[in-house]
């Protein structure tokens, strides 16, 4: 679930947490609990939040209810400062987009000094899928590649990949037309 999006953090009880959450929200929830929290797991599911923590060593019963629903669950101390994990949860949250263009920014100027010392597009294509943990592939106008690189999860299929993108039937269709593209 590393890549599930957090949309913002509540810190709440069992009992008034329900009217306030909101599809991306990641649970804080804070003691105590009810009697019934394994049972009533689903309906955070069902609202769409991006994970929960608890404070303290769950009951295998919430463990395996989180697990069935999807939910992403974490386990903090019970000597855990809620205050300041939520104020830093939050500063990630909203931090988030300003990290987002400074990495860009970052890998903006790796590729200008690779373009500048002129080491090709296949170093270049590799700097971005090794930043991005993505495949990448660098094609010319005719769909033809001038440079890859694979992330792991996806070499096994290296041949198959290259085939399909080389097909000018898969292309979106705002890509189709070369000249209006």
């Amino acid at each position: 679930s590393l890549d599930r999006p957090v949309a913002w953090v509540v810190s709440t009880t069992w009992a008034d947490s329900m009217p306030k959450l909101l599809p991306g929200d990641f649970v804080l929830l804070l003691p105590p609990y009810a009697a019934n929290l394994s049972a009533q797991l689903a309906r955070f599911a069902q609202l769409g939040i991006a994970g929960m923590a608890v404070v303290g060593e769950p009951l295998p019963a919430l463990i395996d209810a989180a697990e069935h629903a999807g939910v992403p669950l974490f386990t903090l101390p019970e000597s855990s400062d809620l205050r300041q994990i939520e104020r830093s949860a939050l500063e990630v949250v909203l931090e988030r987009r300003t990290a987002i263009e400074k990495r860009a920014t970052q890998l903006y100027q790796q590729l200008a000094v690779l373009s500048a010392e002129n080491v090709g597009l296949e170093a270049m294509a590799t700097l971005i899928g090794q930043t991005t943990g993505k495949s990448v592939l660098i094609q010319d106008k005719r769909l033809d590649i001038l440079a890859g690189w694979f992330a792991p999860d996806t070499a096994a299929w290296q041949q198959d990949i290259a085939h399909w993108t080389s097909a000018s039937a898969n292309l979106p269709e705002q890509f189709s037309d070369r000249k209006r593209a």
